[in-house]
This record gives structure tokens, C-alpha cells and sequence, in this order.
């Protein structure tokens, strides 16, 4: 007997894993992205061209590689960030020349030359017709005995950055209670396959929707002070404690995030690199507390948000609130869904009340236990 929900809050959990799948990139985004992704990274990893001798690793980090991407609105791109790592000392090359050399590389296929476009402090940027966009890090090994640790250009600086984004990643899947199935010593790393919900940790959701909320929240006008994601995801991890229930996992996350505002007073949320201590993930707000205030307005509203679901009795209440936060669009979409499961199961009489809690079950091989539900609309909408 597989269980639907027995409680107002499994059925809100359903609800959630619901909007978190239209969350994801549809199938064909998905395979355009993996498309694009492996053939940039056959491009600049052909050992044969002038990176050849640097032997180039390619592959991914951030959202595409730990499974929490967020399909943008209107008014934001879909990205996939790529490490190129190049085989060379950073000692004996500066970050501008290492630059140079990716650029040298893409500029080389008419394609990818007509994509340039200006990019971030720290990549170069492919910009396609389509709203889509992949961001190219070019990196070295920081051989500090951290077979995963890797150094960055800073541009402006012209200077070297130390990160961990592999290391990111495998911190990241520890704490979804996830092992990270390292690929074998490839060229050109895969693209991770998109988990469906059923497979997605209850932290890798709330990721989901806090990414959801920030970008309906963070209009085009206050685009420059939006939260980056990796703090997001960051602190979320932090706060994670294997809670499975989704709602559950993002109420604790959004709780301890105002704890941790609270502790640190009238200074800024200090959010650090848990695999690269050295590594202040919000400095930016040292030198711009207006965004630092937004971020905390913003975390707060939706705490407040959030904790209001508790005392909402009803589904259309329930509906109309998560619709405020993650976009009416797909929250209606979510309940249509729940509701067609539920009344199809009623109509072949296959949703059953079982004991005392009347929870509601869909029966698997021949069970036929319980008692008939009778259709009703309690649904609201």
C-alpha cells in the first residue's frame, strides 16, 4: 500500500515536490544544455589545438552539477557554469594569460566566436539566441596537496582565487544523504543526470524554492543585490539535519538562517566556503550592506511567510499562499495534479481510508483493503 499523504502536512509535501518538478528544466532544455555543454568541452579539450598540451579538464560546477537548477523567468537566463581546468603552474602563467588562452581557443570555431559576449570578473561567457548561456572558468590546479582544490582569475586584480568546486559538490551531497559518484579520469566530465522528485533530497527541494522565491522577489530592478546561490545553497547545507519532509527541511532552514542574522548582531552574515574556509562566499556585502539588508528583508518576509502556512486550515488558503511564493502558474498546475490523482483513484474506487487516521493510500498489488472515499471538491479550485 503506497501512501498518497495522512496529514495536512504530507499533502502540502506532495504539493511541493509537485512545484520543485516544473522547477526543473524541461526534458528538451535539459538535453539542448547537455548538447552544447559536451561539445564546448570536446572543443576546448582537443589535445591536438593550442590547449592540448595543457590538458584541459572540463566539467561542471554549481546548480548543474548538485541537481538544484531553477528554470529563470522572463527576466533572467539559464546557465551552466563550467570549470576548464588547465594542467599548468599558476606560478609560471598569470590569470590574464590563462584567459588568453581559452579565449584564443573559442575564438577558433565560427560559432563559438559569433557567442561571445562580455562575462563575470571570473569567466568568459557564450551567449545563445535562446536565452541560454554557458560561463567558462578557466582554472589551474592550486597544488596545495588538494587533489580537488583549483585556483581562479581574478581579472580586475589580475590575481588568482583559491575555490573547491568539487569539493563544494561532494559537501553538498553529504549533506543530502548522497554519495557523489565520482566519473572516471575523463576529458570532458558529464553532465549529471536530472534527478526526478522522487529521487531529490528534501534539501536539494528547499534549495529549489528558496532560489524560486529569491528570483520573484528580486525584481529586474534590484538584480544587482540578489542573493547569489551558492550562499543559498550554502546555508542551507548548513542547516540541513536529514529532516525528509520538505516542508519540514525548508521551515528549519529558513528558522536557522534568522538565528544565525539574529547571533551576529550588526554585522553582516558572514558565509564561508565549508570546503575552503579562506573563502568568504558573502564578502560582496562587506563593501554593500544595502544588499546585505535586502537579503536579510527578504529572508525574513519569507520566514514570516512560511511559519503563516501553519495556521492555514485549508487547501485554498494553502494554495493561495504557496502561489505568492513560487509563482501562481505552477501552484496551480501542482494542485490540478493532486487533485486528478486523487479523483481518479476515488472513481476505480482504489483510494481507501485506512484505520483510525483515515489516511489516504493508493493500493499496489491487489490490496483492497478499506473503505471507499466518496468524491468531493474539497479542493477548492
Amino acid at each position: 500500500m503506497t501512501k498518497i499523504f495522512d496529514s495536512l502536512s504530507n499533502q502540502i509535501d506532495d504539493l511541493l515536490y509537485r512545484i520543485c518538478e516544473k522547477l526543473e528544466l524541461t526534458p528538451s532544455q535539459f538535453h539542448k544544455a547537455e548538447q552544447r555543454y559536451e561539445g564546448l568541452g570536446k572543443w576546448l579539450s582537443d589535445e591536438k589545438a593550442i590547449l592540448g598540451p595543457a590538458q584541459p579538464l572540463i566539467y561542471p560546477q554549481g546548480s548543474a552539477k548538485i541537481g538544484t537548477t531553477v528554470k529563470p523567468l522572463t527576466f533572467n537566463e539559464f546557465d551552466i557554469d563550467l570549470i576548464c581546468e588547465l594542467q599548468l603552474d599558476a606560478r609560471r602563467y598569470t590569470p590574464s594569460t590563462i584567459l588568453k588562452l581559452v579565449l584564443e581557443r573559442l575564438t577558433a570555431h565560427d560559432t563559438y566566436k559569433g557567442l561571445l559576449v562580455p562575462g563575470t570578473n571570473r569567466c568568459i561567457r557564450l551567449k545563445y539566441a535562446d536565452e541560454f548561456h554557458l560561463d567558462i572558468v578557466p582554472a589551474v590546479p592550486a597544488q596545495n596537496g588538494d587533489m580537488t582544490s583549483i585556483l581562479i582569475p581574478d581579472r580586475e586584480a589580475n590575481s588568482w582565487i583559491p575555490t573547491n568546486p568539487k569539493g563544494y559538490a561532494s559537501w553538498f551531497e553529504k549533506q543530502a544523504a548522497k554519495r557523489l559518484i565520482l566519473e572516471k579520469a575523463v576529458r570532458v566530465e558529464p553532465l549529471p543526470v536530472q534527478q526526478n522528485g522522487d529521487e531529490k533530497s528534501p534539501l536539494k527541494k528547499a534549495v529549489q524554492l528558496m532560489k524560486r522565491n529569491r528570483d520573484l522577489c528580486f525584481d529586474s530592478a534590484r538584480q544587482k543585490k540578489i542573493p547569489k546561490s551558492i550562499i543559498l545553497t550554502t546555508l542551507a547545507g548548513d542547516n540541513y539535519d536529514g529532516n525528509q519532509s520538505t516542508g519540514m527541511t525548508f521551515q528549519l532552514v529558513l528558522s536557522s538562517i534568522i538565528d544565525s542574522i539574529l547571533s551576529s548582531g550588526n554585522r553582516r552574515l558572514v558565509v564561508l566556503n565549508p570546503v575552503l574556509q579562506c573563502e568568504d562566499l558573502s564578502e560582496a556585502w562587506a563593501s554593500d550592506p544595502e544588499a546585505h539588508r535586502m537579503f536579510v528583508d527578504w529572508i525574513r518576509d519569507l520566514s514570516d511567510h512560511w511559519t503563516s502556512l501553519s495556521i492555514k486550515k485549508s487547501m485554498p488558503e494553502i494554495s493561495d499562499l504557496l502561489g505568492q511564493l513560487f509563482g501562481e502558474d505552477i501552484t496551480h498546475q501542482a494542485i490540478r495534479e493532486q487533485t486528478e490523482i486523487i479523483s481518479k483513484a476515488r472513481e476505480s474506487d482504489l483510494l481507501k481510508t485506512i484505520g483510525p487516521s483515515a489516511s489516504l493510500a493508493i493500493p499496489r498489488g491487489g490490496e483492497n483493503a478499506g473503505t471507499p472515499i466518496r468524491r468531493n471538491t474539497f479542493f477548492g479550485r
